[in-house]
């Protein structure tokens, strides 16, 4: 079943998932997209819209896979988490012209933190909601660990010697932190679907 909470909320997540890709795609600088005012509202305006289709088309084919509407809950839940871990990161970046050494760990740290601390409340209190036994909650808390335990050390292990692993002169430190993160993203959904 799906609410007029279930809108307002994902509305939100599509807000700041549009609004956290600002910083990101700012650093990155992309040539064919230039960041003005008009082009941030347009990015951000069009991932509520997203949002709340997405929300829509999923709800119908719940119908037929009633499972699904919570794993979409819980895909938008990260993908918000991992655009604030970046946009987090890339805005440190941004205002402190800093994108290596140890600044860059104690930024990402920053990032990661916040990143997980905001997926913990979002997935308790709306992808989760149902009430849990002891066991159930339990179970749900220890593989909620273990999964941003391993998120942790791919996230944060490499960050510090992040700038070795590429010259250079093949990627400028400030792309490079961009990719690292979503290739380190890519190995944690690997080695998950492995299990």
């Amino acid at each position: 079943m799906i609410t007029h909470k279930d809108y307002f909320l994902v509305s939100i997540i599509g807000f700041f998932f549009g609004l956290l890709l600002l910083p990101v795609l700012n650093n990155i600088k992309l040539p064919f997209l230039k960041i003005t005012f008009n082009s941030a509202f347009l990015i951000v305006v069009g991932f509520v819209i997203f949002a709340n289709f997405a929300l829509w088309l999923v709800y119908l084919l719940s119908r037929l896979f009633p499972l699904l509407l919570q794993i979409a809950k819980f895909v938008a839940v990260g993908g918000l988490n991992t655009l604030l871990d970046w946009g987090i990161l890339n805005t440190l970046i941004f205002l402190s012209g800093i994108a290596a050494g140890w600044w860059y760990s104690i930024f990402k740290s920053i990032s990661f933190i916040v990143a997980v601390i905001n997926s913990y409340f979002w997935n308790k209190y709306w992808t989760f909601q149902e009430t849990q036994t002891n066991t159930g909650t339990t179970r749900i808390a220890r593989d909620y660990t273990r999964i941003k335990d391993r998120k942790a050390s791919i996230s944060l292990c490499p960050v510090r010697f992040s700038p070795c692993l590429v010259s250079p002169c093949l990627v400028s430190p400030r792309h490079w932190k961009s990719l690292l993160g979503f290739l380190l993203l890519v190995l944690l959904v690997l080695e998950l679907i492995s299990e």
